[in-house]
């Protein structure tokens, strides 16, 4: 059957063109283009006019369309947008930088750059960190006017590494990984959310499968992930663009339009992608030199990784803000106190992953340790009888959660890990804890607080 169709189409004068099946940045007669686009798309039957070739966007990639307002105009929808950002420079400007780099991920990549890098929101819960993420970084529906590419902590893995490998040059969401009251189901979801950070900013391949054929594929989408606990691995923090919420952005006192701030940001997205293709060639020209110009005032400081993927952000934002000043919306003079605040907010980012990684460094590295360093530092309630060091389970986990910040810390996991290690002085009962005076208490042996790798 195959050979019969080649033999037919061959025999056949076809119209020759592009066949476009993802999003993203396109090459078309020279000029480089975001699909979708806001207009029609050609079909090969119908080419283009001025004799360019014809193009077909498949189906699956041209049902994808930016949530814009068409009542606003580009100029409108920009001084909008920059004027919500005064409200949290520090939360906003970041995130939109990051919704910018996601859909230029082809562009930095083309430019021999790394696009290593994810947004990690980290908020207690109603600070509104999925507002923001949603509001500013899931700016496309699909084709029955929804938001696109968000997932929940439920999604399993495959589902996940499918949607980065196919969503190419937008943002993937991964929402509240720690959603819930089931402590263990919260560790699984730590640990599918570090998993799934590692492929998106490892830039490594996976195989799959397209008919008979295995085909080597990888992330193509930004990954953005909201949860309350930060990241256990300094390898897994440098990989991120950590945000913190620390108060509540919207309340009955400033209250946000959230949807109508999604179809401005959209909107102004829009016109900031078309500007950016017609400049797409000089901006390749031109960014990796500059990156190298700026990293090497910076050359002594640590973590290349963190200072290549701020500098992109920071890149993009000044580029927006250029874009900002093009079509009014800005002056000369604003422009560059929005360039200003940028810098600020990134180093404020900066200070957040340096945080993350002192907090790592300092940590004990053992339950053990971290056992012996509470007691030292009399952290928790604890008493000592016949040897043992006597501690209430709830004392000892609200300790341990509060030293690793980490919420998904269970007293049933607590006494487990206990019990693995051979930690605990356990009688008859076989249970964690002992009856002393009438009351339960985990008995720790003394000559057991030893060198050990019981890592918590």
């Amino acid at each position: 059957m195959a050979t019969y169709l080649r033999m037919q189409l061959s025999q056949c004068d076809l119209p020759r063109g592009q066949y476009f099946d993802q999003t993203g940045w396109q090459q078309i007669d020279g000029r480089h283009h975001y699909f979708p686009d806001p207009a029609p798309e050609n079909r090969l039957a119908e080419p283009p006019e001025g004799g360019s070739p014809p193009y077909l966007i498949a189906e699956g990639a041209s049902i994808f369309r930016l949530s814009v307002d068409p009542t606003l105009s580009v100029a409108t929808a920009v001084e909008q947008l920059i004027r919500t950002f005064g409200r949290h420079f520090d939360i906003y400007l970041p995130v939109w930088g990051y919704s910018l780099f996601s859909v230029c991920r082809s562009f930095l990549q083309d430019s021999g750059l790394p696009t290593a890098c994810i947004l990690y929101l980290i908020a207690t819960q109603d600070f509104g960190k999925t507002a923001t993420a949603k509001t500013l970084c899931q700016l496309f529906d699909d084709s029955s006017g929804c938001m696109a590419d968000v997932y929940d902590a439920g999604s399993t893995m495959s589902a996940m590494e499918r949607a980065l490998m196919t969503t190419r040059d937008r943002s993937v969401l991964l929402d509240d990984i720690y959603i819930g009251t089931n402590k263990a189901k919260q560790r699984e979801r730590l640990a599918s959310a570090a998993a799934l950070l590692r492929f998106a900013a490892n830039e490594t391949k996976r195989t799959k499968t397209q008919g008979s054929t295995n085909v080597y594929v990888s992330c193509a989408a930004g990954l953005v992930v909201t949860g309350e606990i930060p990241m256990e691995a300094s390898s897994d923090v440098t990989r991120c663009i950590i945000v913190r919420i620390r108060e509540k952005l919207a309340g009955s006192s400033n209250p946000v339009d959230l949807e109508s701030l999604r179809h401005t940001a959209a909107t102004a997205m829009q016109g900031f992608l078309a500007w950016f293709g017609e400049r797409y060639e000089e901006f390749r020209s031109r960014i990796k030199s500059e990156m190298e110009s700026q990293l090497a005032a910076v050359k002594s400081a640590p973590n290349e990784r963190v200072k290549k993927s701020l500098f992109e952000l920071y890149w993009l934002l000044c580029r927006f803000f250029d874009y900002a000043e093009a079509v009014g919306a800005v002056s000369a003079v604003a422009k560059g106190e929005f360039v200003r605040a940028t810098a600020q907010a990134l180093t404020e980012v900066w200070h957040n992953i340096a945080e993350e990684l002192r907090r790592i460094e300092n940590c004990p590295k053992t339950i053990r340790a971290a056992i012996i360093s509470g007691v030292e530092q009399q952290a928790f309630s604890y008493s000592t009888h016949k040897g043992c060091i006597c501690v209430k389970l709830p004392a000892l986990t609200k300790y341990l959660q509060e030293l690793y910040r980490r919420s998904d810390l269970s007293e049933q996991y607590v006494a487990a890990r206990l019990r693995q290690y051979n930690l605990l002085s356990i009688d008859a009962s076989k249970k964690s804890t002992k009856k002393i005076y009438g009351k339960r208490y985990l008995c720790i042996p003394i000559s057991r607080l030893k060198l050990g790798s019981h890592q918590v």
